[in-house]
Formats: structure tokens, C-alpha cells, sequence
């Protein structure tokens, strides 16, 4: 399955579980975000995942049609709270939205699983190189978009189309801010100083 068909099941036959119950698909997804973290991707297998759940194979696949839809469940779960925060309003003073859009950003590096599954992605990356898309599908794509969408019509001294200045404000961002948590080093310098300087960088 290539990864732009990466999805969830649909069940056709009217299985022992239906996709409707959301009980049993919460059940998966938590076994198989433990599974994941533990022992990666690589090594947990569908059979992995339908004992630890428990659920009967027959359920899993009506929830998910596969590993990879799988995993990519598990990592919009951790990106919930990002996806589903209020959208960037489009009035009010530019500076301070991207202030707080810098928080929210922050409040969502703090989820547990952002961290670790990065690292997963890293280390297994090589190997599985679909675990690349699913990522970017999960959050970071969203992420760019709306960013975008909030940078449409707003003056570029450089002329940058809004899409790539969400990318090089988002890369300023996480290069201060997020990478030093992904190899274990504290912030350095001052956070306060590295979101204004990434501010007025970005505004012109």
C-alpha cells in the first residue's frame, strides 16, 4: 500500500466489532501506541497488537486494513490536541498571534508521545521510509497549511508565497525550540528573545 493510501478500514461484512464502536478502537490504538514505544515499529506486528488490545484479529483488521493505518491512528491521537485547537484567527495584532501560536505549539511538544515517536521515526526511518509520509500526514502538513493560511495576504518584503513563510517560521521555531528536546538538551539562550527575533524575521 503506498503511503497516500494509507486509511482506515471500512467493514463490509459486518464483523463480530463494527468500526462504530469507538470502545474497541480506543482499545487498539492504545495497545498499539505501547507496542510502538516499546519494541518500534518494525518489530509489532498486527498479531502484536490484536493480543495485547485483546481483540479478535477480525475486529483489528475491520478498525484498521493494516500497520500502516495503524500506526498513523496512533499518531493523530498525538496530535489532537494541535489538530483540534481554535484555528488562527485571521484580525487582531499579527506579533502577538504568532505569540501565542508559538505557546500552542510548546503546550503540544509537551504531549508525551510527540517526542518519543519522533525519535521512533528517526531510528526506523531508514528502513521503513513510508513512516515518513504517515508523519507528515498526521500533523505536520496540517500544521504548515494553516499556518499558511493564516500568512495569505499578509505583506512579504521578500515576496515568499505564504506556504513557505509558514515553513521558515515553523523551521525557526522548532530549531530553537523543539530539536533540543528531540536530542535531550535543554533550550539554550533565551526563549523569550528566539521567538521575537523568528517574529520580526518573518514579518520583514
Amino acid at each position: 500500500m503506498r503511503p497516500d493510501q494509507v486509511g482506515e478500514a471500512a467493514t463490509k461484512d459486518g464483523g463480530d466489532e463494527p468500526v462504530g464502536r469507538p470502545g474497541k478502537r480506543k482499545q487498539i490504538v492504545a495497545a498499539a501506541r505501547e507496542l510502538f514505544l516499546a519494541q518500534g515499529y518494525g518489530a509489532t506486528s498486527m498479531d502484536a497488537v490484536a493480543r495485547a488490545a485483546p481483540v479478535s484479529k477480525r475486529t483489528l483488521y475491520n478498525h484498521f486494513d493494516g500497520k500502516q493505518a495503524l500506526f498513523l491512528a496512533v499518531l493523530r491521537d498525538s496530535w489532537t490536541d494541535l489538530s483540534e485547537a481554535p484555528a488562527i484567527g485571521a484580525g487582531g495584532d499579527v506579533r502577538e498571534t504568532l505569540r501565542r501560536y508559538v505557546a500552542r505549539l510548546e503546550s503540544h511538544w509537551r504531549h508525551p508521545d510527540v517526542v518519543p515517536f519522533l525519535r521512533l521515526l528517526i531510528a526506523e526511518g531508514a528502513r521503513f521510509p513510508e513512516l515518513s509520509e504517515i508523519y507528515y500526514q498526521a500533523g505536520k502538513a496540517p500544521a504548515v497549511a494553516e499556518l499558511a493560511r493564516y500568512f495569505e495576504g499578509k505583506a512579504d518584503p521578500l515576496g515568499l508565497s505564504a506556504e513557505a513563510r509558514a515553513i521558515q517560521f515553523l523551521g525557526m521555531i522548532k530549531e530553537a525550540l523543539f530539536w533540543p528536546k528531540v536530542l535531550g538538551f535543554p533550550v539554550s539562550g533565551d526563549r523569550d528573545a528566539m521567538v521575537e527575533a523568528a517574529i520580526a524575521r518573518i514579518l520583514g
